[in-house]
């Protein structure tokens, strides 16, 4: 890495233009990794930054490097997501030139949770990860997030608690039909029973997925 250069870099797809593997797993609704970085000095001491592709770039440095031994630490690094992320994050070396050797041993994704009021998503927000919210039958919701959940474990909690409800949660019913209603690969079926075990709309609830 030349020194004051930015270099930027990619985290998906085919990665062999900058000297990586064809793919590292990480899916596209990553919001940062974690690296492991190796320094090797050139021609003297030097330090590397690191930060989200677009975004403004930090003063804590990530790695300082000495001539003296390979200096190795773990980063997370924040990725650039959205319109006009052509990339996903960005290294700088300053001081000196300096050779690296980075590791992605990891990655984070957001949160997915929702409150769910009245077939609709109540205060939901960009963090929490879901989209939507519907109720297309009595007793059926439909929460719709901004991903594939198969993978994910649901837990739901009615809004205000009745011991005269049973509601239960599941994320692999994809592609089943509910009505004239089809689950999507990104949506979570909650069911609410009363205590006759007829389906009952709720009055609200949480819904939370740990992935």
């Amino acid at each position: 890495m030349a020194v004051g250069v930015n270099r930027h870099f990619q985290v998906t797809g085919n990665l062999a233009a900058q000297a990586g593997s064809n793919t590292c797993g990480i899916p596209s609704y990553a919001t940062s990794v974690a690296i492991n970085l190796t320094g090797i000095a050139i021609n003297g001491p030097s330090f590397v930054r690191g930060w989200a592709f677009n975004g403004a770039e930090p003063n804590a440095t990530l790695l300082g490097i000495s001539p003296a031994i390979n200096a190795i630490n773990m980063v997370n690094i924040p990725l650039c997501r959205g319109a006009g992320c052509t990339n996903a994050f960005t290294l700088k070396a300053f001081q000196n030139n300096t050779h690296l050797v980075g590791d992605v041993v990891g990655y984070y994704t957001q949160p997915l949770y929702a409150t769910v009021l009245a077939g609709g998503i109540y205060e939901g927000s960009p963090s929490s990860g879901a989209l939507s919210a519907s109720n297309p039958q009595t007793g059926y919701y439909f929460v719709k997030f901004i991903r594939p959940v198969s993978n994910c474990s649901a837990q739901v909690s009615e809004f205000i608690f009745s011991i005269n409800l049973f509601i239960k949660a599941d994320t692999g019913l994809s592609g089943i039909s509910f009505g004239d209603s089809v689950v999507g690969e990104d949506e979570v079926v909650v069911v609410v029973r009363n205590q006759a075990g007829n389906l009952t709309n709720s009055g609200g609830f949480h819904l939370r997925l740990t992935c």
